[in-house]
């Protein structure tokens, strides 16, 4: 198996796609990524978005909840992560201008963070990381499998396991309106045209 540098256990490390920056795992590094990342999810692969503009690379996917921003290599950026999920983060997505993000769990959770370097709204949490816990939602009963951010309608729908969908204002994350599968089946995928 193998793993580009970025390791999970330090967000500090810059995130290369380089062949000669690859690394074989040995036993010992299994069972720490083993123990950090939640399999639980259910998921082929584990959310992650690359931010231009930022110079990170925001992966979800571990134990604790967190969202773990790793620098892009030739940036002068820093590693920090964003802290605030109970539970593993199974979904993430940005806007185009990476102005919002949107985290959803395996409990059901939404979180949805704004840049405070585009919102003066907002009080940034320190210099190195801008990202704000705007709102935390509550509305849906089991994992988030899928959300999406129409930019142009100023909306975002969630989806969910238990079989709803959720669709909520971009910039107040007030929902307005929920769709459910007739036979409640899970909503594994959600676009929003």
């Amino acid at each position: 198996m193998w793993i580009p540098k970025a390791h999970d256990s330090n967000p500090q490390t810059p995130f290369s796609l380089g062949s000669d920056k690859k690394s074989k795992f040995n036993g010992r590094e299994r069972e720490n990524a083993v123990d950090m990342i939640d399999r639980s999810i259910r998921r082929f692969d584990y959310p992650m978005t690359i931010m231009n503009n930022g110079g990170h690379v925001c992966k979800g996917g571990f134990w604790d909840g967190k969202i773990a921003f790793c620098p892009v290599e030739g940036t002068n950026s820093t590693g920090f992560e964003l802290i605030g999920h109970k539970t593993t983060v199974s979904s993430l997505v940005c806007d185009k201008k990476e102005h919002t993000i949107i985290s959803g769990s395996k409990s059901g959770e939404v979180i949805v963070w704004r840049n405070s370097n585009f919102d003066c709204s907002v009080e940034p949490c320190s210099s190195a990381n801008p990202w704000v816990n705007l709102k935390q939602l509550d509305d849906h009963q089991r994992q988030i499998t899928s959300i999406f951010i129409n930019e142009e309608m100023n909306l975002f729908v969630t989806g969910s396991l238990d079989g709803t969908a959720n669709m909520y204002n971009l910039w107040t994350a007030k929902r307005l309106r929920t769709f459910s599968h007739p036979i409640l089946f899970p909503i594994q995928n959600v676009v929003l045209a």
